[in-house]
């Protein structure tokens, strides 16, 4: 067949179909695909049909570790985002998903700021008095 579309929805032809989108790959399904095992490239099924082991690769994070699915948050400083779940990292990775109190050498999560901001800053050994 051709590639890409001639027609718009209002003035197709009788047996035309929507090639402009991808849909899952399940024969007869309309939905939007999201789904696929973790080491392949492109979403290829909708949440109804995803087989097991499949993950969302519209979200994507996961932790390099084999079959793992867990959200990946932990990388070695400095580096850009996670690689590994806290289960799989490695020596001397730190959170690098998730801020940390501001108070140097903690390594608490903060859920404290001064009154009429919305971050968070501090944990509640370092928050202000």
């Amino acid at each position: 067949g051709e590639e890409g579309g001639r027609f718009c929805t209002q003035h197709k032809l009788e047996g035309m179909a929507d090639v402009s989108m991808n849909c899952c790959q399940e024969l007869g399904c309309k939905r939007a695909p999201k789904w696929n095992f973790k080491h392949k490239d492109n979403p290829r099924f909708c949440a109804k049909h995803k087989m097991e082991q499949m993950v969302d690769k519209v979200k994507g994070g996961y932790c390099e570790f084999g079959p793992c699915t867990t959200a990946a948050s932990y990388n070695y400083e400095g580096h850009p985002g996670g690689r590994y779940c806290k289960e799989h990292m490695l020596d001397n990775m730190v959170d690098v998903v998730r801020k940390l109190c501001e108070s140097p050498g903690c390594t608490r999560w903060p859920y404290f700021n001064f009154p009429g901001h919305k971050d968070v800053r501090f944990c509640a050994a370092h928050k202000e008095p």
